[in-house]
């Protein structure tokens, strides 16, 4: 259903798209779930040298099988690099420096999220990796429905903002609206795509 759903020309309804994805993603054997997110991590920090030099850049906490982070935010941190989590405060997403995966406690949705209250300016990010449910060919983000990162990133460049997704998350078809965050770069099991 998915496949011939995302092979379609048609006009996407979010609800039912968010629905299929996200059913065939917690199907996912946890295997899988975990050579492909190294796969992923391997494209990710291959692909750096691609990037500009930066300095901090916001990760995520997985949840419901997305992509694991714990490979990335531990090469980045060996490359002394700053990492940063999403705490979600009222209707706000902010960031907070994270040294260690241990120093974490269930937030809002039951997401993990850094303990305290030190956030770190946006402006002070040169990256962020938001999770996703779908990525279109345009580079525009199928999220959960809660707008978080949308609001909160709405003023950053997309030059800024990364996904990683697998492969079957990409939809050529999909194009989303234009309240919905662009992603410059998407990172899949099986390809890097710059999107312009």
């Amino acid at each position: 259903m998915v496949k011939k759903l995302t092979e379609s020309s048609q006009v996407f309804k979010k609800p039912e798209l968010r629905s299929l994805l996200l059913k065939k993603r917690l199907n996912m054997d946890h295997d899988v779930v975990l050579s492909s997110s190294i796969d992923i991590g391997n494209l990710f920090i291959d692909s750096i040298h691609q990037l500009e030099s930066f300095s901090s850049i916001a990760l995520y906490y997985p949840t419901n099988c997305e992509v694991e982070t714990k490979f990335i935010h531990n090469t980045l941190i060996k490359l002394n690099k700053k990492v940063l989590y999403p705490k979600l405060l009222g209707n706000r997403i902010r960031f907070i420096q994270a040294h260690s995966l241990d120093n974490f406690s269930v937030g809002k949705f039951n997401i993990m999220e850094p303990v305290g209250l030190d956030f770190v300016d946006l402006e002070d990010i040169d990256f962020f990796v938001v999770p996703s449910l779908a990525v279109g060919k345009t580079g525009r983000r199928l999220g959960y429905g809660g707008g978080f990162y949308d609001k909160e990133l709405e003023d950053i460049g997309k030059e800024r903002i990364l996904s990683f997704i697998y492969d079957f998350q990409f939809i050529e078809t999909y194009s989303g609206e234009n309240h919905d965050i662009k992603f410059s770069k998407v990172f899949t099991e099986k390809r890097f795509m710059q999107i312009n």
